[in-house]
């Protein structure tokens, strides 16, 4: 008896610990950086789309590692190149990315020997996906900086062992998702949602590249989460023609100044969303009181019903897509992505003014683990004149999804609607659990 006792009350400090350190651990950071404002011509709005033509034909129209190859073979003195997924699979697979990518840096590298290259991913790639270190080995062999993000040194556990089990069942990721190089005195960036994963080739996903001005605090924020040290050259401010303001968001920064910007909508304003996962219980409500105020609301939603080829459960977006038309009396409009296998990856909000634009998009999903588990994301907020060109692309992106213009892109949400107690069960407690994170 006395023995048990003893046990017992080993395991309870044991479990308290635990809990003590797993809930101490505070909320991830929130980062806004400064408005800038550029010219028109130095902004470029890219997507990928895989869609049915009107013949029944699969169309992959991929935009988005096609210029990342571009900016790779052009860059000049230096290139900063980080990338959440990165890896091979003996699945199927629409393109080969993984191996694209690291070829075009090889290249890069034995034609321009002077050239700095530094490629940062998570260590996601390397521990959890052995077959990867090929592509890893051929990079660092080719004297190319590749940096694993030490993304648990700010936390601090008793153990090594407890902290990576930790680091493990919270999800601490990098997302991040972009590319920084120079090329004619200009430094240029590409922020995206897409992964130069083969497994991820056939998704649908979006990019902006942005010229000069927004790098800078990119580089910043990468000082210190990587611990880089680049002598970055820093062009000439151009003259600005048609300006446009954009901002760079970091981690909770795309989440936290989206509801914002939400609160702020009313009768005059609409808004339209594409996105990969929607699960934020506050953004939910955010979008919810924004319909009671009159704003149009559309969304088009990933059915999650797949996850790499392998069926899943449709969770979260299933579930939420009901909550939202309950909460909103069906004044939301929804519309399902039709997917063939691969992933409606992009994440993009646009806000509509009688004047001005705002759109979001990057790597964050509008999910709370963006900011509460730690999860690196890099996203760029813009706020252009409704006549922009960047304005109209996007725009124009987004009807022809939602109208199917020249092939069949979303459904009606009656044809994926959820159908299932359990999903919406299972969302439920996954957003319960979720307050102890």
């Amino acid at each position: 008896m006395k023995k048990r006792r003893i046990i017992g009350l080993i395991i309870l400090i044991i479990i308290g610990t635990i809990l003590s350190y797993y809930l101490s651990i505070p909320n991830g950071r929130i980062i806004q950086g400064q408005e800038h404002q550029i010219s028109e011509n130095n902004i470029e709005f890219l997507y990928d789309l895989t869609y049915e033509n009107l013949n029944g034909e699969i169309i992959y129209n991929h935009e988005i590692f096609n210029k990342t190859f571009e900016l790779i073979d052009n860059g000049e003195t230096f290139i900063l190149i980080n990338m959440f997924l990165f890896g091979t699979t003996k699945k199927p697979h629409y393109k080969n990315l993984t191996q694209e990518l690291t070829t075009h840096l090889i290249n890069k590298k034995q034609s321009s020997p002077e050239i700095k290259i530094y490629f940062i991913t998570d260590d996601y790639n390397f521990i959890n996906k052995p077959e990867n270190k090929i592509f890893l080995n051929n990079l660092k062999q080719n004297n190319i900086s590749v940096i694993f993000t030490p993304l648990n040194k700010n936390l601090k556990f008793p153990i090594n062992l407890l902290r990576e089990k930790l680091k493990l069942s919270k999800k601490i990721l990098n997302h991040r998702k972009y590319i920084i190089t120079n090329i004619d005195n200009q430094i240029i960036t590409l922020i995206t949602s897409g992964n130069p994963h083969d497994l991820s080739s056939a998704n649908s996903n979006t990019g902006i590249v942005l010229k000069e001005k927004i790098y800078k605090e990119i580089y910043e924020i990468e000082k210190k989460d990587s611990e880089l040290n680049i002598n970055l050259t820093i062009p000439n401010e151009t003259l600005l023609i048609n300006p446009i303001t954009i901002q760079y968001l970091a981690d909770g920064g795309l989440i936290n100044s989206l509801k914002e910007e939400i609160d702020k909508t009313n009768e005059n304003n609409s808004i339209d969303i594409a996105m990969f996962y929607l699960s934020d219980k506050s953004v939910i409500n955010k979008l919810t009181s924004a319909s009671d105020r009159g704003t149009k609301i559309n969304i088009i939603l990933d059915t999650n019903d797949f996850f790499f080829a392998q069926k899943k459960f449709g969770i979260p977006n299933k579930p939420v897509a009901e909550i939202l038309l309950k909460k909103s009396n069906n004044k939301i409009n929804i519309r399902w992505y039709k997917s063939h296998g691969e992933q409606f990856h992009t994440k993009l909000v646009i806000i509509h003014s009688r004047e001005n634009t705002t759109i979001f998009t990057g790597s964050s999903n509008l999910v709370d683990n963006n900011i509460k588990l730690f999860n690196f994301q890099s996203d760029i907020k813009i706020i252009a004149p409704n006549n922009s060109s960047i304005t109209q692309e996007i725009n124009s992106y987004f009807q022809k999804i939602w109208n199917n213009q020249n092939g069949i892109y979303t459904t009606d949400y009656n044809e994926y609607k959820n159908k299932s107690i359990l999903k919406k069960l299972t969302y439920e407690l996954e957003q319960f659990l979720r307050m102890f994170q």
